[in-house]
């Protein structure tokens, strides 16, 4: 489309779903679509964008059948961004899916089909065929559908597949048992273990307690969803041979631990398994979408998540902002900015995302697996490749399929910090389709910041960095681990140079973990160092402190209240961890020392106690410093190495040692001097600044 710049506002369009793209796209005359908007801004002459340009989006839902795409020539610049926001009081959805109207949905006539629903569901699942690629409704990155969920071991639940809600609900995708997990019995083939270096592909076999596999012998695919060895580690796997007479289920791929013996399990997308209200799944051979209608259905109105890409993506832009919308319905990641400098998400709702809600990478960063980037590029030295100062601030994310939010940036060879942050977002049932390793912030590289944030009801863990100079601080976590064991609110792990972390100012409580080893509020895992634990609240969780063999950890001014543990030290790395942590063992150790040069600047004059570590007995738990913390009701001390630790003006007890109201959770102190004649250098925690905050 051709538009005179003459005829534009030097300052905003908008755009209306009644408007149409050969509009001006002007409040009178809107454009229709983000794209129109955006070309229109890319004609603007540069004294025009001098002031920055606002595009004001109309109430009403906007279907992306295709990426909304941004790259450099729609930055703006310090001063004067480019705004896409929602106008004053409008809800603006933007939909990476399709509408379904009730009766688009007709019933199943094929009585091959109805024989094969559980008898309680017969004559009362619909159909709905679904648009084909390339049609309109489709895009040509949209349809078909190839129902085959698994990619080799740890990406089976990443992978984007289509999703189906009703009036803003996810509806659930067919499975059995329709809560909680059966448990399998027991194995009698491991496969390989391709954690440990098996590459010998040989799938696993496993013997079933239950009758309910005798039901899907004509099932095209049958998909298991477990946790087949460790309960913080959940994968699907596909059967490759289904034998009732043995009662054995055989899979097509290995399971990235080997499988053992008594675990949970459950079968995901079976025809055979739609008997519940609201339960689905595709025959992608048929192209057709089955459905156990609910309840309310004339009321209301499906939508079928259709795109595989990002619903937007941001690659080398410069002071871009979207603010004050709805972002929903997708199958991969929401929003993906690679690159870039100065870019915001704010004030928006990010849900029913079948991927990670919102990526922030460099550019030339592929990312498979949002939660889990503990492996780090050499950065090119090109701000705009890769990547500073990007962040998310007051969004609220739910529903979300894997990851909440997720930095990647920073130079890890020059601790030149990315600047990267989350500030005040409410982010809560995320690892939705991938259970565990799936936190809801996820901090990789150098000098980030995630502050405000309210972290709640998850199946594992809550937020996770690797890397160096973050700062974790004014956070609120609560009702995590709800699934898993051995499994940390706060987590980071498996490195000597991750240094200088501050978690500080956060209160972490009411987290009880099922599984074996139970949980920890802040987990250094595996050796990890140097994090300055301050001025943290932690109240009814079971280990608070967890300090896994680590060195140079500093836990100072925090409040530990009904807690199983307060703080543990072991001595793994000499110990049971020795052979994963020497010379050559699996986790990398002095690989890692290596990666870094951590013997030379800027890490021997950042990070002192690192350069001289190998003169020293690297594996001994060695500089661990507790000071001047309140144990209140619980444990104190505990791990097998707690006498490594140096302690100083802790004061613990079993008596309120003068909180403003213990029973209601105040935690404030009546009379901070009465507690400083104890502690004397115990500063107050600043708790009206903990959590979500308000911000223009």
């Amino acid at each position: 489309m051709m538009l005179s710049c003459a005829s534009l506002s030097a300052a905003e369009f908008f755009v209306s779903p009644s408007g149409s793209d050969s509009n001006p796209g002007s409040k009178v005359k809107p454009f229709a679509t983000l794209d129109v908007a955006r070309d229109a801004i890319r004609m603007l002459p540069p004294d025009a964008k001098s002031s920055g340009v606002t595009v004001w989006i109309g109430s009403g839902t906007y279907a992306l059948s295709d990426t909304f795409e941004l790259d450099a020539r729609d930055s703006g610049r310090e001063g004067a961004p480019i705004v896409y926001r929602a106008e004053k009081d409008a809800k603006v959805t933007l939909l990476g899916g399709i509408l379904i109207a009730p009766e688009a949905f007709t019933p199943v006539k094929d009585q091959s089909i109805i024989e094969r629903l559980d008898e309680s569901a017969q004559g009362k699942v619909l159909q709905f065929a679904l648009p084909k690629q390339g049609s309109a409704e489709a895009g040509e990155k949209g349809m078909p559908v190839k129902n085959d969920l698994v990619y080799g071991a740890m990406l089976s639940m990443r992978l984007p597949v289509p999703e189906l809600y009703f009036n803003g609900e996810e509806l659930p995708f067919s499975k059995w048992p329709n809560t909680g997990w059966a448990r399998y019995g027991k194995v009698i083939d491991t496969g390989s273990v391709p954690r440990f270096g098996d590459k010998s592909n040989r799938p696993g076999t496993l013997e079933y307690n239950d009758t309910r596999p005798e039901r899907w012998t004509k099932a095209e695919h049958i998909f298991i969803h477990g946790y087949f060895a460790e309960d913080w580690f959940d994968d699907v796997l596909k059967v490759g041979k289904l034998d009732i007479q043995q009662k054995r289920l055989t899979f097509t791929t290995p399971h990235m631990y080997g499988l053992k013996p008594n675990k949970s399990y459950r079968a995901l997308g079976l025809l055979e398994e739609i008997d519940q209200p609201g339960e689905w799944m595709v025959d992608d051979k048929a192209g057709i979408l089955y459905l156990y209608p609910p309840t309310d259905m004339a009321k209301g109105q499906f939508a079928l998540s259709m795109l595989k890409t990002p619903m937007i993506q941001m690659k080398t832009t410069q002071h871009v902002t979207f603010r004050d919308l709805n972002l929903e319905v997708t199958q991969g990641t929401c929003v993906d900015i690679a690159g870039g400098t100065d870019n915001l998400i704010a004030g928006c709702t990010i849900r029913n995302v079948g991927g990670c809600g919102i990526l922030i990478r460099p550019v030339d960063h592929e990312v498979k697996d949002p939660g889990g980037l503990h492996q780090f590029r050499k950065e090119s030295g090109d701000p705009l490749k890769d990547g500073r100062h990007n962040g998310v601030v007051g969004c609220t994310l739910y529903n979300i399929g894997t990851t909440g939010i997720s930095m990647l940036g920073g130079d890890r060879e020059t601790l030149a910090p990315s600047k990267h942050y989350a500030v005040s977002n409410n982010i809560y049932h995320y690892a939705r389709r991938q259970r565990a390793n799936q936190p809801a912030i996820n901090m990789n590289g150098v000098g980030q910041r995630a502050a405000h944030n309210y972290i709640h009801d998850a199946p594992h863990v809550g937020l996770d960095y690797s890397g160096n100079d973050h700062l974790v601080e004014y956070n609120e976590l609560t009702r995590l681990c709800q699934e898993t064991g051995d499994v940390g609110a706060i987590y980071s792990g498996r490195n000597w140079t991750y240094r200088g972390n501050v978690v500080r100012y956060n209160y972490i409580h009411h987290i009880q973990a099922p599984g074996k080893l139970g949980s920890m509020a802040i987990y250094l895992d595996d050796s990890c160092s140097s994090t300055h634990i301050y001025g943290n609240l932690f109240y009814k969780v079971q280990n608070a402190v967890f300090i896994g063999g680590g060195r140079d950890n500093i836990v100072e001014n925090n409040i530990f209240v009904d807690v199983s543990l307060a703080v543990h030290l072991d001595n793994r790395s000499e110990g049971w961890a020795h052979k994963y942590q020497k010379r050559g063992g699996d986790h990398r150790m002095y690989e890692k020392l290596k990666d870094v040069t951590h013997d030379k600047p800027p890490y021997s004059t950042r990070y002192p106690e690192l350069a001289r570590m190998l003169n020293e007995t690297p594996h001994k738990p060695l500089g661990n410093k507790v000071l001047n913390n309140i144990c209140v009701r619980g444990k104190w001390v505990g791990g097998g190495a707690e006498g490594s630790l140096q302690m100083k003006q802790n004061l613990v007890t079993d008596s309120d040692p003068g909180f403003s109201d213990l029973k209601a959770a105040d935690f404030r102190f009546k009379d901070l001097a009465e507690i400083q004649k104890k502690l004397p250098e115990f500063k107050p925690i600043p708790f009206e600044k903990i959590g979500l905050q308000k911000d223009t």
